[in-house]
């Protein structure tokens, strides 16, 4: 039986598809962070953690867990989940990174209270965010942090639509196979035209009567 057809793998993409819609009305819902009315204690929680860790990036874990759910089983099957984990991280991180950029332009603050009291405003980048761009452009300077996160936001959106660096070897490696393929047909066919027009050529014509 083939691992994504078993049970666990037939009930996990509604698992995350409940589980997108429960974090999209923690961060849309109790506008008033602090406290628990309307989404709960746990609503709360979850909302302050990724709020703090992501700040305005945080809107993008709904849709990511959509997707999640929408390629699960051709993920288990080409055993891409934990890739397709480390992508939206990734992606996640350069987007909060982005964000901040936009948000507080060149600002080197590392300070872990601060980001993350922004983050639950939706300011910044959040911990995360804020702490890699304030280091990013430490290192590289404002420009360059501003081209850097949009390449890498760009390239693992790519990744999680199912263009990674493993598809993209398949698929040349599937479209040499095919040219191969497709060259040695042609050689058949010449070799096959030759030996019929040499074997014309050997037939002595008949004579006129």
């Amino acid at each position: 039986r083939a691992p994504e057809e078993k049970l666990i793998h037939q009930i996990l993409p509604y698992v995350w598809s409940l589980l997108a819609v429960f974090v999209g009305i923690c961060l849309f819902s109790n506008p008033s962070i602090e406290g628990a009315s309307g989404i709960g204690i746990l609503g709360s929680a979850v909302k302050n953690v990724i709020c703090g860790l992501f700040a305005g990036a945080a809107i993008a874990v709904p849709a990511l867990l959509l997707l999640a759910a929408y390629f699960w089983k051709t993920d288990v099957k080409n055993v891409n989940v934990g890739y397709k984990l480390i992508y939206a991280f990734l992606f996640l991180t350069f987007l909060s990174v982005l964000i901040n950029l936009i948000s507080t332009g060149d600002s080197t603050n590392f300070d872990v209270v601060s980001l993350w009291s922004e983050g639950l405003l939706l300011r910044g980048g959040g911990v995360i965010g804020g702490g890699l761009g304030a280091l990013f452009i430490k290192i590289f300077g404002f420009t360059f942090t501003v081209i850097i996160a949009v390449f890498m936001v760009l390239t693992f959106c790519m990744f999680l639509f199912g263009l990674t660096p493993r598809t993209i070897a398949e698929s040349i490696r599937k479209r040499h196979a095919r040219h191969e393929e497709a060259m040695k047909q042609r050689q058949i066919e010449k070799s096959r035209l030759e030996a019929k027009r040499e074997y014309m050529n050997t037939v002595p014509e008949n004579p006129d009567i």
